[in-house]
């Protein structure tokens, strides 16, 4: 069994939708500090801002590069990378471009995201890649997974919260069965309660990024937690 304290660990908190405000930011960042949340999720425009909300609490601010399509230039994107780091951001999303991935321009989509791990790494950053899976075939989640794996990412994300789907229990199984423990495998979209945590969780994520983080902390106060205990950074 695994207590609520620890069950924070697991929760990343989201605060990319696009009306957050000042007073949300601030809010969110008080949540994560108070309950010991894993990470707070901001908006390229929120880094710094979190980043000074957030110090001295020990837990990372984590920003996406070319949310939520992948769709900048590679240049971009790299800019874009070194400035979220220079604010404050201690772990890194890199969309994959998905226009690309589904028009079979692989090389491209690799050495784009390969761009930005670089960046990251040379500065001792983490990156995490994300796609949206629900706009993927099998042959081209499995390629995008080995891309991930190939630039040697720290994660795979497989939704951004603004394609059709979240991320499945069955795609987490399907990267562990690919990867296995080479990458962490991380979920997100719509999830909302604590049971979908415990499934995907169960099904080898090592952490989830939800806007939900307080409602999932207050339903575990209510009954007994089904996690495993993972190292989740």
């Amino acid at each position: 069994m695994l207590s609520a304290s620890k069950l924070a660990g697991y929760l990343s908190h989201n605060l990319m939708r696009p009306d957050c405000g000042s007073a949300a930011l601030k809010e969110g960042s008080s949540l994560v500090a108070s309950r010991n949340l894993r990470s707070l999720c901001v908006r390229p425009c929120d880094v710094a801002d979190a980043e000074r909300h957030l110090r001295g609490s020990g837990r990372p601010v984590v920003a996406a590069v070319a949310f939520p399509h992948g769709s900048t230039d590679t240049s971009i994107k790299v800019a874009e990378t070194q400035k979220l780091i220079d604010d404050g951001a201690k772990e890194i999303i890199a969309v994959a471009n998905m226009g690309r991935l589904v028009s079979e321009k692989f090389e491209y989509a690799e050495q784009d995201l390969k761009a930005v791990t670089l960046t990251a790494f040379r500065r001792g950053i983490p990156v995490y890649v994300a796609f949206d899976s629900c706009f993927l075939n099998d042959r081209f989640f499995k390629i995008a997974c080995k891309i991930a794996d190939n630039i040697g990412a720290t994660g795979i994300i497989t939704a951004t919260g603004y394609g059709a789907t979240g991320t499945r229990p069955e795609e987490i199984a399907r990267i562990r069965d690919m990867l296995g423990n080479r990458v962490k495998c991380i979920a997100n979209g719509g999830i909302r309660t604590l049971a979908q945590v415990e499934e995907l969780v169960d099904a080898g994520a090592d952490w989830v990024i939800t806007p939900y983080s307080a409602q999932i902390l207050d339903q575990a106060a209510e009954r007994p937690i089904q996690l495993p205990q993972r190292d989740i950074f």
